[in-house]
């Protein structure tokens, strides 16, 4: 590991007097009597008397390759992989290798963890004199398991252990294959204190044995043994990282930060300190101030492989898994975590949807480390994705024969031959599991599940009854009579559950599954309560937090679930579910500079989601910052590069800032990934606008056959003469779109057309004859009240308005019209529409604007003008507020102050929409 170099002023003052004290010792003496004594001072742990006999040797014999080879070996007591590794290479030149030099060598490259090295080496037959010492055995086994090789690196160590039970480096290193693979735990603990026993001063030994006494979760004689490695070598940080480990798992939490505080002393490099406080807080599911330590050591090492670890570890629980996906591709590139780091990286990928990325991935790792069984599990779950169910059943089967007894593989090989319509046999296959896992819950609600599909509702009822009797002390077992009572309708659901909670009060299953119940009951409140139940027990819990938030939506609360989210932000910072709430709920509301801000917070944290920078690349659009949307499609880009969004956002972006040339490249390459009808539609529309219609037609007409529909290919021969502004000859073509397949798309688009074209009649009528055939089409009701209202047939639209809200009640938008269309008829009404949808909208401003102008035609002046002299203050380039500004003044009544705001803002831009209409209405009258 880094930054291992310790620093003391005193101790290196008193360095440099000892090497003058005892280099003039050294006088006389030859360089083998310098270079023994030095081997031994290292092995009782003196590694500065090691390091002056060594340098006084070098200085008779500066080419001596046995004073490189202890060098070297310092250098690894020190905790300095790097420069052992070198000095080791240095060691093996000019001559045949020695036994010793070749053993450092392998040495170095295994604590440097520079498997692949090794591996090229022991391919071109270096070590080939020493394949039979028992130490070199002990580290090949060490390389084989790292290559996922466990069958192997099982072998190879038994084979040492034949050659020398008790040698410290094979005791140390079966020990750690041990923990690795699943060996016989006990027989390496007799090994490990059989070894130290006879080599108190083997610091190696007391390690392994701290990190076997963890695994068997004896965490006080972990630490104690640690605390003797690190009395012998005090330079192995490792120890004293895992020394804080034990600690904290001990809850010993005090201890554990006076060890982390120690290290502060002791490193040269904050980083370090970092890393341990990153280890601290990801112990105790700190997630998020994990990655905050963690990315305060990236920030120094970008490329840091440990921080970068547990960042996307801590990235991949809190489901980041854009983030998570770059910082396993940037480990993929180190040799250092290979191949662990590929199978978390295929991991995270299919959890992105990203499954046949991951099974290349997978089977790339297969292909060179053929026995790697994690790799295996993983690529049986990614063909269960890709519903390739034969080839996952036999990858199963294959892992069960080698581990019978795994439960999770019983549990996946259960569920492929469930979907592969096989379910007696996934039954049984469940009921072995449950022989093993009988505690297991999730074991006995898939069993019971099964069942229930199968129609055996008697045999689940007895599993659910059985697991009832056995751990009737336990909610989860209250949870799954409650689970399975839920499903067939039974009416003592609810009070399993209420039971469960009896037994554990913060039992989240249980209070969100009656939560569940009373929202689907439409009692909001109470669901509301139960979830403050769990948060009273699982402080700032994120799911719990996210469901409030759609609870308090729902209520029709938007400023609540605002204030829920940001708790939820500000609990979790590098999660990114609340800011992609956040960000939806800014962008339905028109706040792009809130969207703005609040992404570039998360970012700033460290993190990165793909559908936060589509929003990113939306809000720019929206405000027209065309570059900044540019640039936020490209870091979409990088962290789903499979991703087509990507690259359409690009292509529109680059449309808005007429780039039409470089929208058309980007649309292109979106075609590579998704060769789909609507992104070749807007390549055609792109083609279009930079004026090569020509292109256009060949695009559509060289379309394979089955990628558009004749709807789909009249639709688009309508949207080629729409761009050559032959809007009536592209109306025909979407009315035979439309006949060809009568859909809300082609109804609406027809009419969309028609009103460009200026026949307004065909493109509500279109409309219309939609609304015969759905009569709850939210589109077209949206469409033909807008137009209606914009052709001033407010008495018209309304009962289209209307039937919109019952359909979609409670948005923001439709009510904002409705205080449009009912501003003459009923002023009141006008009030409370207006109203209600600032409720729901705080923060848009033009429905704050419907608002001002609705408070005027209900004689509130005050009000209508403040809130209008406010609205102008926050965005004063806003033309259109000064427009409703004079159509306020008009309703009360001030026509001379209305004609005399039109005239001066006319006077700066004549083109302002509406602005010379409302003015020569107010001249006429």
């Amino acid at each position: 590991m880094r930054h291992l170099t310790l620093i003391s002023l005193f101790r290196q003052a008193g360095l440099l007097l000892a090497f003058a004290a005892l280099a003039a010792c050294g006088e006389g003496e030859s360089p083998e009597t310098l270079l023994k004594r030095a081997d031994i001072a290292l092995a009782e742990g003196r590694d500065n008397a090691a390091l002056i006999d060594v340098r006084a040797a070098q200085q008779q014999a500066p080419n001596s390759r046995e004073a490189r080879r202890l060098l070297s070996e310092i250098e690894m007591w020190r905790q300095n992989p790097t420069a052992a590794i070198e000095e080791a290479e240095r060691a093996l030149q000019g001559g045949a290798p020695t036994p010793a030099i070749l053993i450092t060598l392998a040495k170095s490259l295994i604590k440097g963890r520079r498997y692949s090295d090794f591996d090229a080496l022991v391919a071109d037959g270096t070590f080939t004199s020493i394949k039979d010492d028992p130490r070199y055995l002990s580290l090949l086994a060490r390389a084989q398991a790292s290559w996922g090789d466990s069958a192997k690196a099982r072998a190879t160590i038994n084979q040492a252990l034949e050659k020398a039970p008790s040698d410290p480096d094979v005791a140390s290193a079966y020990a750690l294959l041990t923990i690795e693979n699943n060996m016989t735990l006990k027989e390496a603990m007799g090994r490990l204190e059989e070894s130290v026993t006879k080599h108190p001063l083997a610091y190696e030994v007391w390690s392994a044995l701290g990190i076997l006494q963890i695994t068997l979760k004896n965490y006080d004689a972990g630490a104690d043994a640690f605390m003797e490695s690190l009395k012998i070598n005090p330079y192995r940080l490792t120890d004293r990282y895992l020394l804080a480990d034990a600690l904290i798992r001990s809850q010993r939490y005090d201890e554990a930060l006076e060890v982390i505080d120690v290290m502060e002393k002791l490193v040269d490099s904050p980083s370090s300190v970092h890393y341990l406080r990153a280890q601290w807080h990801i112990a105790q599911e700190h997630l998020e101030e994990a990655i905050e330590s963690a990315n305060s050591v990236l920030g120094l090492e970008p490329k840091n492989e440990q921080a970068l670890l547990i960042a996307a570890l801590a990235n991949t629980a809190l489901g980041n898994l854009g983030t998570a996906r770059q910082q396993w591709l940037i480990l993929a590139t180190l040799d250092a975590y290979q191949p662990q780091t590929n199978l978390r990286l295929a991991k995270v990928l299919a959890r992105l949807g990203e499954t046949a990325e991951s099974e290349a991935l997978l089977r790339e790792i297969l292909n060179e480390y053929p026995e790697n069984l994690g790799a295996k599990q993983l690529l049986a779950t990614a063909l269960i994705a890709q519903g390739r169910n034969a080839e996952s059943t036999k990858l199963y089967e294959e892992l069960l024969s080698i581990n019978p007894k795994s439960t999770a593989n019983i549990v996946q090989y259960s569920s492929v031959l469930n979907k592969s319509g096989k379910r007696d046999q996934a039954i049984e296959q469940l009921k072995t599991a449950r022989k093993l896992a009988p505690g297991s819950a999730e074991v006995r609600a898939r069993l019971v599940s099964f069942l229930l599909s199968d129609g055996r509702e008697a045999e689940a009822e007895q599993e659910v009854a059985s697991y009832l009797d056995d751990y009737s002390d336990k909610a989860v077992a209250h949870v799954l009579a409650g689970r399975f009572a839920y499903v067939i309708d039974e009416p003592n659901a609810e009070a399993h559950y209420e039971h469960a909670i009896e037994i554990e009060p913060g039992n989240k299953p249980a209070n969100s599954a009656l939560a569940e119940m009373r929202l689907k009951d439409g009692n909001y409140r109470e669901a509301l309560a139960l979830y403050r139940t769990i948060l009273a027990s699982h402080e700032n819990d994120l799911d719990t937090l996210i469901r409030i938030a759609a609870v308090q939506s729902a209520m029709g609360d938007p400023k609540s679930m605002e204030s829920t989210l940001l708790q939820a932000y500000e609990a979790h910072p590098a999660s990114a579910r609340p800011p992609l709430s956040l960000a939806r709920y800014y962008v339905a509301n028109k706040r792009y500079n809130d969207t703005v801000r609040l992404i570039s917070s998360f970012e700033g944290n460290g993190a990165a989601d793909p559908r936060l920078y589509a929003l990113l690349a939306q809000s720019h659009m929206a405000m027209g910052e065309t570059s900044s949307a540019v640039a936020a499609a490209k870091r979409m880009q990088k962290v789903e590069p499979t991703n087509a969004l990507g690259f359409i956002l690009e292509a529109r972006a680059l449309v808005g800032g007429e780039k039409l040339a470089a929208a058309t490249d980007a649309l292109r390459e979106a075609l590579k990934i998704n060769n789909s009808p609507a992104i070749r539609s807007e390549l055609i529309t792109a083609l279009l606008l930079d004026g090569k219609s020509d292109l256009a037609r060949t695009v559509l007409r060289t379309a394979p056959e089955n990628a558009f529909t004749a709807a789909e290919r009249a639709l688009t021969e309508g949207q080629i003469k729409a761009g050559v502004n032959n809007l009536q000859g592209a109306a025909v073509d979407f009315i035979q779109a439309y006949e060809l397949d009568p859909s809300e798309k082609y109804a609406t688009l027809t009419a969309k057309t028609y009103w460009r074209a200026g026949d307004q009649d065909s493109a509500i009528s279109v409309l219309q004859d939609w609304l015969t055939r759905d009569s709850s089409s939210v589109a077209a009701l949206g469409q033909i009240s807008g137009y209606l209202l914009e052709q001033g047939k407010n008495a018209d639209a309304l009962p289209y308005l209307e039937t919109l809200n019952d359909i979609t009640p409670k948005q923001a938008s439709v009510l904002n019209n409705l205080a449009w269309a009912s501003m003459t008829e009923n002023p009141k009404q006008c009030l409370r529409f207006a109203q209600q949808a600032v409720e729901l909208a705080p923060g848009n401003i033009d429905i704050q604007d419907t608002l001002a102008l609705a408070y005027a035609v209900n004689g509130r002046a005050e009000e209508a003008l403040a809130l209008s002299d406010e609205l102008i203050r926050q965005a004063p380039s806003n033309s259109a507020l000064v427009v409703s500004r004079a159509r306020i003044l008009g309703k009360l009544d001030e026509t001379q102050q209305a004609i005399q705001l039109l005239n001066s803002l006319i006077a700066r831009n004549k083109d302002v929409n509406g602005a010379q209409e409302l003015l020569d209405a107010f001249i006429k009258k």
